[in-house]
């Protein structure tokens, strides 16, 4: 590959990052305010911060380039966001609800998890080493997200959607 395609190709997976972290912090609130499970809320109040930060680094990456670039998400990451937003106004069972926020929660951490490791192997092969340092810290709070929302899944919401579930079956 060409000098200049891989500068091509890191500037849109800069642009990409960035436009998916503004896109999800204009969702956040209203994922906060769904939640039903303090724990669950108090985790996407905590990413909510986490993406402010993202987003002030992936404008400094922005920056280290040569020209001025428009932050645009992704087609595939839009339509997450767009499923995501949807099932936060579906009426149904509270743990229900806070199961399929988690689920597409961590569709949208996993895509990003992607785009990051795929924008920092670029950047390392054109020896940038300030934005692998920024995007390693982006990869590391992705995973640490992951993490907490597997375990909120796993120890709270999975379990009392799975009781809900059942018992709304039971009862039809």
């Amino acid at each position: 590959m060409t000098l200049d395609l891989h500068r091509q190709l890191l500037t849109l997976g800069l642009s990409e990052l960035h436009g998916t972290e503004s896109l999800l912090l204009g969702e956040l609130p209203l994922l906060i305010r769904k939640s039903h499970s303090a724990r669950l809320a108090n985790a996407l109040a905590a990413l909510r911060l986490q993406t402010e930060v993202q987003l002030l680094r992936l404008e400094a990456c922005l920056n280290c380039g040569r020209n001025a670039v428009r932050p645009v998400p992704s087609l595939g990451m839009r339509g997450l966001i767009r499923e995501m937003r949807t099932d936060a106004r579906v009426a149904g069972h509270a743990d229900v609800q806070d199961a399929a926020l988690l689920g597409n929660g961590r569709r949208v951490v996993q895509w990003q998890l992607g785009m990051y490791a795929n924008t920092r192997r670029v950047a390392h092969a054109l020896d940038e080493s300030a934005i692998v340092r920024w995007l390693d810290q982006g990869i590391a709070e992705e995973q640490r997200a992951d993490v907490i929302l597997t375990r909120i899944m796993a120890e709270e919401v999975g379990p009392a959607a799975c009781r809900a579930t059942t018992a709304f079956t039971a009862t039809t």
